[in-house]
């Protein structure tokens, strides 16, 4: 029998897939005890101007784990979480939805008055290198983990894309949840999100696209405009924005996450591209169809005239 050619990330991870099908979910729920336990350790004894570098450390601790579990426990390769060859270059189109994204996002808020700004004229180009570099580690471990592990690792088990889809969301909420200043507005837009990033992974199969998508969304926010994004905020940036105005328009202490008008540009986001990938697979299905009727019509006309 001729061995299947593995084509996808997918079809790496159903290779060898995981014995139970809670297994990918509990390994992503040791994974984020990490960064959980740096947020914890932080707010108790680092003083908040370093909170920032350890959660970058422990995002860093995880991408290396998820890695080596993937290598060696489950002995698949790099190519089921999502890492192809050449694949890095879709990082690029991930930055482009990025900034759609974030446009819109803070474009609403301050036409609604939700926030104002200022100028930070202390601003040191460490800081910034190392909050880039920062954030691109844990935009990369947050793809590579949820969407690359967990949401392939739990289709390949259940056979069913949206359980593997919810379940990874339901992860990335309960890591970006565990907040003093947590709203149940940020909760919805979170799980909006991660239903948005899992559908990115499910028809792009790279991590590096959720990833670019990611990136901007951290670093936009903070080192632009000073605002707070999943309850991290920065020590400096270009501008400061200071919420005001009703909480539900501005996110207030959680930050961009929290605002009403974030979580409609979030579930708009799933909506639309669920209609586009839907409209994109009707027309593949057409064009298919009307290829194999043009095909076959000359045997018709060949049978016809014997």
């Amino acid at each position: 029998m001729a061995k299947k050619s593995l084509v996808n990330s997918f079809d790496f991870t159903e290779a060898k897939p995981p014995k139970y099908p809670f297994s990918p979910a509990a390994v992503g729920l040791l994974m984020i005890a990490i960064p959980i336990a740096a947020y914890g350790i932080g707010m108790l004894y680092i003083p908040s101007e370093y909170r920032l570098y350890l959660q970058f450390i422990s995002f860093l601790c995880v991408l290396a784990l998820v890695m080596l579990w993937n290598a060696r426990i489950n002995g698949r390769t790099k190519e089921a979480l999502g890492f192809h060859m050449g694949g890095w270059h879709s990082f690029f189109s991930g930055v482009s939805l990025g900034v759609v994204l974030v446009v819109v996002s803070i474009g609403l808020i301050f036409l609604c008055d939700g926030f104002s700004l200022g100028i930070d004229e202390g601003y040191p180009l460490w800081y910034a290198a190392c909050v880039v570099l920062g954030f691109l580690i844990q935009s990369v471990a947050e793809e590579v983990l949820f969407r690359g592990y967990v949401q392939n690792g739990t289709i390949a088990a259940t056979k069913n894309p949206w359980i593997g889809i919810f379940v990874q969301a339901f992860l990335f909420v309960l890591l970006h949840g565990i907040n003093a200043d947590i709203e149940p507005l940020a909760l919805c837009s979170l799980f909006a999100f991660g239903v948005l990033f899992g559908l990115l992974f499910e028809y792009s199969d790279s991590v590096w696209f959720g990833a670019g998508v990611r990136f901007i969304w951290y670093i936009v926010p903070t080192l632009l405009f000073g605002m707070r994004i999943c309850g991290y905020t920065g020590i400096s940036s270009i501008l400061l924005s200071t919420p005001q105005g009703p909480q539900i328009l501005s996110g207030g202490a959680y930050g961009l996450e929290a605002s009403v008008l974030t979580l409609l540009v979030a579930v708009s986001s799933c909506a639309v591209y669920v209609l586009i990938i839907q409209h994109i697979e009707k027309s593949s299905v057409k064009k298919k169809k009307a290829a194999s009727q043009k095909k076959a019509a000359p045997q018709k006309k060949a049978t016809s005239r014997a």
